[in-house]
């Protein structure tokens, strides 16, 4: 009789819940007899949201790390314009006491600015001049991405509010002192947030993290929660026989925008938990890789659409969505645009979530992995059209330089990619997304022209399943007797572990005679055991019995991932790597594209235009220009949003490392750049160094200036 035995609890979980049979793989022909794509139809013109108005904040605010409610990233500040970007200087730098990553834009009440430092330090700044006027010490976490401020009717005073762990805080946007009257100061939330909150009239609104994720509403008056809705549903698909789902996943980290007409949030959610590998979370999982609107007066789901079903890629929506228009056939009308990591713009209609445009779908391939069930369908949309690459293939490495070209080749001979390829057990996977496309620092649009602005990367990742097995092992094998007697009491009746560590896989990573050696010497603090040799042996045997790999049943829970690089650490696909695109979203065409970011060791080798590996943060404003910060050059770029061109570029003192801002104080323009470094980039490149400086710039005295512009 054979006792099975478990490297993990989740296998015995499992084996209790479905059948081998249900770990059949799929039928291939199946699927390939579907037809190629399907359709989910456009919204008719009759039935789109009407234009509501514009949604613009005065120049001398910003009001939200995101710019404004909407999520647009857009100043109507005009004194800064094309014609005299060149002429920007740095007006101060702010240096903070301790170094790290910082992801939070800041904000400007019209008096002050208020930003987050390395180490969890708000601190609000004189605008002209960096002079530090309050501090304050949060805790963990504190203003991951952001902070909303709320002016108060009839005085000049704001509240600042933000996200410290589990708490939704509000300060005094004046003094940094807690503000009262809102729960003492702070309200607990029902979950981590990492997001910007936002105000929709009477209400301060939050997206959580957690296990179940929310999102929450209270009253910013007195902090009392007025409700708290789940984006996920209540009740998940089942899979073949009734295997229970175990879906995880789909955290709002990318942020939200609030239609403050309608009062309605778009939250964009995180790809589903068990990453990459979906055996235990069958169906669609709903609720993830989603753009969902919640209504906030009555706190609960009006629609959810999803970019990549049952996602195997970690193609989470990053970023957060930005609310615009649209104007076809002289209709105009209100959406949502999202940029996801798969390249795609999810431009879909405000109060019904239905696409724009037709929204096509491609008959996507089988997994090889026991019992994964892949969507019969993913995303290849012909409008918008992607703004970054979508399916690695070998035409990735035409008309690169030889000898990177054999080594690419060479790294690629056992590896699949293509469209919507999932894990395969044994091979590599080579595919884009990863990390971006899109971003977390997200998009920004132009909401009088209509366009829609996105950095995104070209760079492939390299992916691995990591295999576990359940054991079986033989119970009236003579030598188990000896190992409960002797062995048993270190490490666990089932070899599970105890004192001594779990050694379920102990025949397979060691020989017989490795076995017999250890027991005879003992090994690290494992002593030796006092055993005959015919004893010695029969455990050995007995834990070697188990049943050949061949015929095991492999549990897939993980993988292993890194960038596809060169041997010179450079992305293993031609450039441009990084990319700044315009889509006119009336169209869903693309307008232009160019290269975001200067490689300089390539410029110096004579290959100029291959853009750098970005988390890219933009800021567009009324003057027509597009700042980006993000690259892996220490610098800020400024671009014509009219044709794309590099207009200027000025050094900073480590990465941008969250989306630029501007704001006009007593008659000059100023952009704000958080410039610490780090980040995901540090992750893959030891070249990014880590900051703590804050850049503002400005233009030099007797530079042109456009006078400011009223809408």
């Amino acid at each position: 009789m054979a006792s099975r035995q478990y490297l993990a609890w989740e296998d015995w979980y499992y084996d209790r819940q479905v059948s081998e049979a249900e770990f059949a793989l799929e039928d291939a022909q199946a699927r390939a007899n579907l037809p190629r794509y399907r359709v989910i139809a456009a919204i008719s013109p009759t039935d789109r949201t009407p234009f509501s108005g514009l949604m613009l904040e005065p120049a001398d605010r910003w009001s939200r790390s995101l710019g404004n409610s909407a999520s647009q990233r857009f100043s109507a500040a005009t004194q800064i314009s094309p014609d005299n970007v060149q002429s920007l200087q740095v007006a101060w730098t702010f240096e903070a006491e301790q170094v790290g990553n910082v992801q939070a834009t800041p904000v400007f009440d019209g008096e002050r600015l208020i930003a987050l430092l390395p180490g969890d330090q708000i601190v609000a700044l004189d605008p002209a001049s960096g002079r530090q006027l309050w501090s304050h010490r949060a805790g963990n976490e504190a203003a991951r991405r952001g902070f909303v401020l709320d002016a108060h009717s009839g005085d000049d005073s704001a509240t600042l509010f933000f996200a410290d762990g589990r708490d939704l805080v509000a300060l005094d946007a004046a003094t940094g002192e807690p503000y009262r009257p809102f729960g003492n100061g702070s309200v607990r939330l029902s979950g981590p947030s990492k997001v910007a909150p936002a105000i929709c009239g009477d209400l301060v609104v939050s997206a959580n993290t957690g296990a179940r994720t929310t999102v929450e509403a209270f009253d910013k008056h007195t902090g009392e929660r007025a409700w708290s809705v789940h984006l996920t549903p209540d009740e998940l698909p089942e899979g073949t026989g009734g295997r229970p789902s175990r879906q995880e996943g789909g955290n709002p980290w990318g942020g939200f925008a609030v239609d403050q007409e309608r009062c309605i949030a778009f939250v964009s959610t995180g790809n589903p938990g068990p990453v990459l590998v979906g055996v235990e979370r069958p169906g669609p999982n709903p609720g993830t890789n989603s753009v969902i609107a919640v209504d906030l007066t009555e706190g609960r789901v009006l629609w959810r659409f999803q970019e990549t079903a049952h996602d195997l890629w970690d193609l989470d929506l990053p970023a957060s969505p930005v609310l615009a228009s649209v104007t076809i056939d002289g209709r105009r009308s209100d959406v949502v645009a999202t940029p996801t990591k798969a390249g795609n713009t999810l431009l879909l209609d405000r109060i019904t979530g239905q696409p724009i445009f037709d929204w096509r779908l491609e008959r996507a391939p089988v997994s090889r992995v026991p019992g994964e069930r892949t969507a019969e369908y993913q995303p290849a949309p012909v409008l918008p059209e992607p703004f970054a690459r979508q399916r690695f293939g070998l035409a990735e490495l035409e008309g690169e330089p030889a000898e990177r070209r054999n080594f690419l080749l060479a790294a690629l001979e056992n590896a699949r990619f293509g469209f919507y390829v999932p894990p395969d057990p044994g091979y590599p996977l080579v595919f884009y997304g990863l990390h971006g496309g899109a971003e977390w620092p997200g998009a920004a649009v132009d909401p009088v022209s209509e366009s829609f602005f996105v950095a995104a990367n070209n760079v492939p990742s390299i992916l691995r399943l990591i295999p576990e097995q359940v054991v079986s092992l033989d119970d009236n094998h003579p030598g188990r007797a000896v190992y409960l007697e002797n062995c048993a009491a270190c490490h666990g009746s089932e070899l599970e572990g105890g004192i001594g560590p779990n050694i379920l896989d102990a025949g397979r990573r060691f020989s017989r005679e490795a076995l017999t050696s250890i027991i005879l010497n003992g090994q690290q603090a494992m002593p030796a055991v006092s055993l005959s040799d015919n004893e010695r042996n029969a455990v050995a045997e007995y834990l070697g019995s188990g049943t050949s790999s061949a015929t095991l049943l492999p549990r897939y829970r993980r993988a292993e991932y890194e960038r596809f690089y060169d041997a010179e650490r450079l992305p293993g696909t031609r450039p441009p790597w990084g990319t700044l695109t315009r889509i006119d979203l009336s169209t869903g065409r693309i307008a232009w594209q160019v290269p975001l970011g200067i490689d300089r060791q390539q410029e110096a080798l004579g290959r100029s235009g291959t853009g750098t590996e970005n988390f890219g943060g933009l800021l567009a404003t009324a003057s027509g220009l597009l700042f980006a910060t993000g690259t892996k050059d220490r610098m800020l770029h400024a671009f014509s949003t009219a044709s794309g061109e590099r207009l200027a570029s000025f050094d900073l003192p480590f990465n941008g490392s969250a989306p630029p801002m501007t704001f006009v104080f007593r008659g000059e323009q100023y952009v704000v750049v958080p410039a610490t470094g780090g980040g995901t980039l540090r992750n893959y490149d030891p070249d990014v160094a880590v900051g703590n400086t804050l850049v503002a710039f400005k233009l030099r005295p007797e530079a042109p200036r456009r006078p400011q512009a009223t809408r």
